[in-house]
């Protein structure tokens, strides 16, 4: 992690503790759905996977779709910054 993320994380702690714990849980509750076709393979491979990591397949998809949103916003940054 870097030392910017460290100072993000902090700032998001520090915002977070002023808020009661059931309004973050609110904000944080699932409310929308999608739905995909895949092949069976496709869907054997995502639970296989999922399971690995002992997530469900919605976590699963949701912390991949996380980190390829942290990379490509990275890239953008970058990109921006040249």
């Amino acid at each position: 992690m870097s030392k910017g993320d460290r100072v993000l994380l902090d700032r998001l702690a520090k915002t977070l503790r002023g808020i009661p714990a059931d309004r973050i849980e609110q904000a944080l509750r699932k409310s929308e759905s999608v739905q995909i076709r895949i092949t069976r393979a496709e869907k054997d491979g995502m639970k296989r996977v999922a399971r690995f990591y002992r997530l469900s397949v919605t976590e699963y998809l949701t912390r991949l779709h996380a980190m390829v949103e942290t990379v490509t916003l990275a890239q953008v940054r970058n990109q921006k910054q040249k």
